[in-house]
């Protein structure tokens, strides 16, 4: 039961993540800070974050589950999300829609799921216990 409310908690997290990101691109962007940052870094970051939501809701945690996509599945739905957006930015007034968008949206999902694939490679504690200072004759203690 616990499982299936951390799933449903990642999904709901996901969906209004989308939400915002779909406001975000109905009208002229507004906030000064977000101006001054280059547009395909701002891309980028968001649709990592939307990577990493959907990663989640699919395998209800950062471990891969057998059967639910693996670690492409939510980059081909990121993406598609992606170029959903342009789309719908196509059509509204004061923005306009492009394949560079595209690419950084699908350059930020591609930084999060190699994250997540660096995260969880074999042997990954045995090196984060190192990092952290940890000597290997620790380990057993």
């Amino acid at each position: 039961m616990r499982l299936l409310k951390r799933a449903y908690w990642y999904r709901l997290a996901t969906i209004l993540y989308m939400a915002l990101i779909f406001r975000s691109s109905s009208g002229p962007i507004g906030i000064e800070t977000v101006e001054d940052m280059p547009d395909h870094l701002l891309h980028a970051a968001a649709y990592a974050v939307l990577y990493l939501l959907i990663f989640l809701s699919l395998h209800e945690g950062l471990q891969l589950t057998a059967g639910r996509g693996g670690r492409w599945l939510p980059f081909a739905l990121t993406v598609l999300y992606g170029v959903i957006d342009e789309v719908h930015q196509y059509f509204v007034p004061g923005r306009h829609a492009t394949a560079q968008d595209v690419a950084a949206d699908a350059a930020g999902a591609l930084l999060a799921l190699l994250a997540i694939a660096y995260r969880s490679r074999p042997g990954g504690d045995r090196r984060d216990r190192a990092i952290a200072g940890c000597s290997p004759g620790d380990l057993g203690r």
